[in-house]
């Protein structure tokens, strides 16, 4: 092989563990692993999720092939907000040593085959945390190793100074550092601060901090820890609706929605023009309309009525007026 070529292939080798990503799968059912439609940040390679990717399932997937991990050289974190439904009879979903998988509230892990038992599983490190045969495990609850936090809660909140933001921990353990993360579409974040963690503690924690740039219209805030070994983990996004300008302001209605019945609650003193725009979570154009909004009234009710069904999925509708933009997420089941 050419010098330069084996450089170069040795080189990507290494950065598919040394790279910490973020993968997430879409809201849809998907009939495997591989099939989902998997979105990672930073993006050097699309999905599906590699050696050390942090892994988030939003959807339902179908686990009906073996998923080998295992021989990854580092912990995954691997969080369920939707399903993860095993529907063949034999199959494996294996992680490497040190792995965590968190099980939120709603989202299961089950078995949908006939019979079956300790052959179908989930294994940390080659020691089985779920089989089969244990039947359906809804969240709230985690498997494998203790995160080393215990977050009792995590709120955003408007403030004099721009938003507030508040978490309060009951035990710390390695804890090195808090990253503040923000983002509009929940795909794309932006890390906004730093706050030293308590190291090893066993009593209540207090922390505080101020995004004194957020941004207008819709946005949602997370945390990323991390410890002393520099292995990560996720607080749940806190959602917040802040308006600096105090011209317009919307809500969209029902949300999740259907893909059709779309309707917009518009808010502010001025009559003017504004237009909106619908995309999907890549940026593809979807939709688009012109609301003219009155002054008599304050709120201003429009439906959007799209030419044809939205596929499910996640949507950004940005909303245009000649002095500000706002933006809101719209989830299509």
């Amino acid at each position: 092989m050419n010098k330069t070529l084996l450089i170069l292939a040795i080189l990507f080798i290494g950065s598919n563990f040394l790279f910490s990503r973020t993968c997430t799968s879409g809201s849809g059912t998907y009939t495997s692993w591989n099939a989902a439609a998997w979105s990672c940040t930073p993006a050097p390679v699309g999905g599906p999720p590699l050696c050390n990717d942090n892994i988030i399932v939003q959807g339902n997937i179908q686990i009906s092939a073996d998923v080998d991990y295992s021989g990854c050289p580092s912990p995954i974190i691997l969080t369920i907000n939707g399903v993860m439904d095993f529907n063949t009879n034999g199959v494996r979903f294996q992680l490497p040593s040190g792995s965590t998988v968190i099980l939120n509230a709603g989202a299961r892990v089950e078995k949908t085959f006939a019979g079956g038992g300790s052959s179908t599983l989930i294994s940390i490190g080659g020691s089985n945390v779920w089989t089969a045969g244990d039947g359906t495990y809804t969240g709230p609850m985690v498997l494998g190793t203790p995160l080393p936090i215990d977050l009792i809660s995590f709120t955003a909140a408007i403030c004099e100074k721009g938003i507030c933001l508040n978490w309060i921990t009951a035990s710390e353990t390695n804890n090195d550092y808090f990253e503040i993360e923000k983002t509009v579409d929940g795909f794309t974040y932006e890390n906004i601060g730093t706050v030293k963690g308590a190291g090893n503690s066993s009593s209540i924690r207090n922390y505080l901090f101020t995004d004194h740039y957020p941004y207008d219209g819709t946005s949602y805030y997370r945390l990323k820890q991390t410890d002393y070994n520099g292995r990560n983990t996720y607080s749940s996004l806190e959602y917040i609706d802040f308006n600096s300008t105090g011209e317009f302001s919307f809500v969209v209605y029902p949300n999740p929605n259907n893909g059709q019945d779309i309707s917009l609650v518009v808010e502010g003193d001025d009559a003017e023009e504004i237009l909106v725009v619908v995309t999907d979570i890549t940026g593809n154009y979807s939709y688009s309309k012109v609301l003219v909004k009155g002054k008599t009234q304050k709120k201003n009710v429009f439906a959007l009525d799209p030419s044809k069904k939205l596929p499910a999925g996640m949507y950004l509708i940005t909303a245009t007026s000649k002095q500000s933009v706002v933006n809101k997420k719209l989830i299509v089941n």
